[in-house]
């Protein structure tokens, strides 16, 4: 249960192991980006977890992965993939293929 991992089993960062660290990193990222979205909640104590993650994830050498935004899917966009080799028409048809099934 989520009840039994990380911080909230008590466990301090200190003693995390560097997988258990990218999971709570993952954890309290996902727990601060919820609060931010409801938009009436104080973030301090959420913002301030993800902080302390990252900073210890830093003091061991793990490189903290944020993810991207996405990029928008235009027809420039398309048609500079298929412009460098990375897709072709065969490629989009069988999208097509498959979002029909």
């Amino acid at each position: 249960s989520a009840g039994s991992r990380g911080i909230l089993a008590g466990k301090k960062l200190e003693d995390m192991t560097d997988d258990e660290l990218k999971i709570e990193y993952r954890n309290a990222s996902s727990v601060l980006y919820k609060q931010q979205k409801a938009g009436n909640k104080d973030t301090t104590k959420a913002q301030a977890r993800v902080d302390a993650v990252i900073k210890r994830m830093e003091e061991k050498g793990i490189s903290v992965q944020k993810r991207a935004a996405a990029v928008p899917v235009t027809a420039e966009s398309v048609a500079a993939l298929i412009k460098a080799g990375k897709l072709s028409a065969e490629d989009i048809q069988k999208l097509l293929d498959s979002s029909a099934e």
